[in-house]
């Protein structure tokens, strides 16, 4: 958002600077809802097989507990 290698337009803290940064900010936000939504099938994936990996994980102790065979 402020990157000082690159020269401010405004003044720094004018109106026109911070209408300028809020644009910036907002730009960057729907780069991240761009990426975040070409991942979210991936990510659903990766979560799903995860809190498989975890059910498992507790019917197993839960086994071992009731001293049920494995």
């Amino acid at each position: 958002m402020n990157d000082p290698k690159t020269p401010r337009q405004y003044a720094a803290a004018s109106a026109p600077d911070v209408v300028a940064r809020l644009r910036h900010t907002i730009e960057a936000n729907e780069t991240a809802r761009i990426v975040l939504s070409d991942s979210l099938g991936a990510l659903g994936k990766s979560l799903d097989m995860h809190l498989g990996q975890i059910d498992e994980h507790l019917k197993q102790l839960i086994a071992d507990i009731e001293g049920r065979p494995r």
